[in-house]
């Protein structure tokens, strides 16, 4: 049986490393898979990453049209995740291990499957990503923004 694996990548290839990001990533490593055996690595551009919005759902869609049947990151997006769950295209969490190596983890089943949006362990973008308080530009030397 074939399998498609999409790996977020920055320039691409079997030696370049997983990134933490999704939807965002420069680029895809998507690596067709055989009997254990690679058949065939193909990089892709991610000509969404400079959009301002939507742009997990389009990346998400777009490895569905191209049979991908996995997805190998560090964290997905809530909505790119829905995408990828109503597609059943489970993602699994590799980030910062070499495409190569998260490749022979995967088909051990030694990587961690990424179920809820923001990670692999349950946690969620939706906090903590901010400036903050005390955190602004300016403040403390009583020359705040006017």
């Amino acid at each position: 049986m074939e399998q498609k694996i999409a790996f977020s990548t920055v320039k691409g290839g079997i030696d370049d490393t997983v990134t933490e990001i999704f939807g965002r990533c420069p680029s895809f490593t998507i690596v067709s898979v055989r009997d254990g055996e690679i058949e065939n690595v193909e990089v892709m551009e991610n000509t969404f990453a400079g959009h301002a919005g939507g742009v997990g759902i389009a990346v998400s869609q777009e490895l569905a049209k191209m049979g991908v049947n996995a997805v190998v990151t560090g964290r997905v997006g809530f909505n790119a995740m829905d995408v990828l769950k109503k597609a059943g295209i489970p993602a699994y969490n590799g980030a910062n291990l070499r495409v190569e190596d998260a490749l022979r983890k995967f088909l051990n089943g030694e990587l961690e499957r990424i179920t809820e949006a923001g990670g692999g362990r349950g946690g969620g973008m939706g906090r903590g990503m901010g400036m903050g308080r005390g955190m602004g530009m300016g403040g403390g030397m009583g020359r705040g923004w006017q």
